[in-house]
């Protein structure tokens, strides 16, 4: 009701704005001063979820990037609009009336961006400045701000041999991911270097898959993976199964769990991305990696706000974020 009044019918805007001022609210982005400033010149900064079911889009990682991206706009004096579309077939309204100065955009990486979206969704999120939050999925143009996948991929490697690994297997349990794999490219290509040897196990490839995604919900799809590991003869099987976030790794445990697995000791896991309220409970605990979903929510908000002033620059920007590795003992040292 705040941020399009207009959108609102008058008993409900009468409503709230008595609780307004029955509780002393103040929005967010107006706390740290009790003056509402002119409107003029501020920012709407509109974010947008494309393609994921809620259990999805509320996954850690986004929530936290949604909280550096709101407290970017407010310390820039701004105005944040949100909007899901589960099966990005719909504009949201905060475009469709041009109220909004540019876009922050995540959308999963399962299926091709041009494809999947309705293309007015399409048209709409590129004829204005948007910058993709965290990834980018295939096909989409514009700037991003993400992890930096090469330091992941070198600091894994790293981490694994200076423990003793030399097999690693990498599980994918969702099908049809994007074309370019970085965390698990990178793993390999700098595993190579080290002596570490990648292995690929993954869910069938899916050409028809469509939004919305939903997040992984029970260990099933990683145990088929489990029957490809342990077909594996021994003296060449993975002895660290690595995963690419901490949601896989909670139900890799229980799959690993289910079939007599000692973790940390039997076989190890690393995940390539920290979800500390999914996994903070896992024992052993769990070595990850943290991409500071954090900052990358500020700085997305930072690269936005210049993108719409330079809107004639029509260079693509990639901006990455070093990652902090964390480890763990699920991750056993092989003498």
């Amino acid at each position: 009701m705040l941020n399009t009044p207009e959108l609102v019918s008058p008993e409900i805007r009468q409503r709230v704005l008595e609780v307004i001022e029955k509780i002393d609210y103040t929005p967010l982005r107006r706390r740290k001063s009790r003056v509402v400033p002119d409107r003029s010149g501020r920012r709407n900064i509109g974010v947008l979820f494309l393609g994921m079911e809620k259990s999805f889009a509320r996954l850690p990682v986004f929530s936290e990037a949604l909280q550096g991206v709101e407290k970017a706009i407010a310390a820039a004096n701004g105005n944040l609009l949100l909007a899901s579309i589960p099966n990005a077939d719909q504009v949201p309204v905060f475009i469709a009336r041009n109220l909004v100065d540019g876009l922050i955009v995540r959308a999963p990486l399962i299926g091709d961006f041009r494809r999947t979206a309705h293309r007015a969704v399409v048209n709409a999120i590129e004829r204005m400045p948007h910058v993709w939050l965290v990834a980018q999925p295939d096909s989409a143009s514009g700037d991003v701000v993400e992890s930096d996948h090469d330091l992941a991929g070198r600091k894994a490697a790293e981490y694994l041999t200076s423990q003793g690994h030399r097999f690693a297997g990498y599980l994918r349990p969702h099908p049809s991911r994007r074309r370019v794999l970085e965390p698990r490219e990178m793993l390999t290509l700098f595993g190579e270097k080290l002596g570490l040897s990648v292995r690929y196990f993954s869910a069938p490839q899916d050409p028809s898959v469509q939004w919305p995604v939903t997040s992984l919900v029970h260990p099933a799809p990683l145990l088929r993976l489990l029957d490809e590991w342990e077909l594996v003869p021994r003296t060449e099987r993975p002895t660290v199964l690595v995963v690419g976030s901490d949601e896989h790794a909670v139900h890799l445990y229980s799959a690993l769990q289910q079939r007599g697995y000692r973790i940390g000791q039997d076989v190890s896991i690393f995940s390539f991305r920290r979800e500390s309220t999914l996994s903070e409970n896992l024992t052993p605990a769990l070595a990850t990696m943290d991409i500071h979903a954090a900052a990358i929510g500020r700085r997305a908000v930072d690269h936005l706000l210049w993108r719409i002033e330079h809107r004639n620059d029509d260079r693509t920007t990639k901006l990455r974020i070093e990652p902090q590795l964390l480890p763990g003992p699920s991750v056993a040292y092989i003498a």
